[in-house]
């Protein structure tokens, strides 16, 4: 973990996400974006249906990057080059590699004031091993 808490919780960096955590808050600049799923959901709120948007994106500060599933309406919000905070953020594995989600009463927000950072590109934490021990309930 890193920094201070704001409103809503202290922030973290990137390099000390691990898998597992929840309940993050992250101030990240979006690197890139690929929109890997777009298809309709016929058992959409309400009963309609909807259009399911998912895309892949590159995300970091200044200590790392990392992978983060943007959905629905975050794709739309979360351009290249922006950046963004991303509250009450968790980590999910998905073959192999650690990806960001927002989860349930999180929200990604759009940050508009300049932040003067360069995104350390080189060290991806969603390509580092982590190894996944499972213990016994005997131990």
């Amino acid at each position: 973990m890193s920094a201070s808490g704001g409103e809503g919780g202290r922030m973290w960096t990137v390099a000390a996400v691990r898998p597992g955590a929840k309940g993050m808050n992250l101030l990240v600049k979006v690197i890139e974006c690929t929109v890997t799923a777009e298809c309709d959901d016929p058992a959409g709120g309400g009963g309609e249906a909807s259009n399911v948007r998912v895309a892949q994106m590159l995300v970091g500060d200044h200590t790392g990057c990392i992978y983060f599933a943007a959905k629905n309406g975050e794709v739309d919000q979360v351009k290249p080059g922006c950046c963004v905070k991303l509250h009450n953020a968790k980590t999910s594995m998905y073959e192999c590699s650690m990806y960001l989600t927002v989860d349930d009463g999180g929200y990604v927000e759009e940050v508009l004031s300049p932040q003067h950072f360069e995104v350390q590109d080189e060290y991806n934490v969603s390509l580092l091993d982590f190894e996944q021990v499972k213990r016994s309930m005997y131990d």
